[in-house]
């Protein structure tokens, strides 16, 4: 089977010689792997933001209750971050340094384990 291609606002289908399927046609089209391309640029609302910060305000939010995080190993700008019940973290930032709010989500809420909700409630 032929891998799917993209086209906005189209459905192609890979079994054939590429013909574009409507959004409507997309379900005749049995057994067809089909893809739709999300509208790009794509703005996640508010709620999904999370802000960018400075190294220093992102690890007072991981040293302070309820994550409770401390220090355990300071080479550099390399740190080791543990905490009782939570994974450890090993990060390697330098103070001036703006993370992007991309990487304060992944590390807050990949890294740490905590859901979006929780992890908007501690900023």
């Amino acid at each position: 089977m032929l891998p799917t291609r993209r086209v906005p606002g189209n459905l192609i289908d890979p079994d054939t010689d590429g013909d574009i399927l409507s959004s409507a046609a997309a379900p005749a089209a049995s057994g067809a792997r089909l893809a739709m391309k999300r509208a790009w640029p794509y703005h996640p609302t508010t709620m999904d933001r999370f802000p960018s910060m400075r190294w220093p305000q992102l690890e007072r939010i991981l040293t302070r209750s309820p994550l409770n995080y401390r220090v355990t190993s300071h080479e550099g700008s390399h740190r080791k971050l543990e905490a009782p019940g939570r994974p450890t973290l090993h990060l390697s930032f330098h103070d001036r340094q703006e993370l992007a709010s991309g990487l304060v989500r992944k590390i807050l809420v990949h890294d740490v384990g905590l859901n979006e909700d929780e992890a908007h409630n501690l900023l």
